[in-house]
């Protein structure tokens, strides 16, 4: 029993598509959550999918959004 799983959780990473949130992304899903990748800039989120998915089940969304 995995006292860190994320097994059968999801995670929303806002801006994960470089550095620190991409880093949390793929630490989510080494432990077993889905995750979803939110950024502002597709040609950005589609290369850091193509990265992420080596570690586990992720989908992707660009849109332009003022947090």
């Amino acid at each position: 029993n995995d006292r860190f799983s994320l097994a059968g959780q999801q995670a929303l990473v806002i801006g994960g598509t470089s550095g620190i949130g991409k880093t949390i992304a793929a630490a989510f899903l080494d432990a077993g959550a889905k995750v979803i990748v939110a950024g502002s800039s597709e040609a950005k989120l589609e290369r850091a999918l193509v990265e992420l998915a080596a570690h586990g089940d992720v989908h992707g969304i660009a849109r332009m959004c003022a947090i």
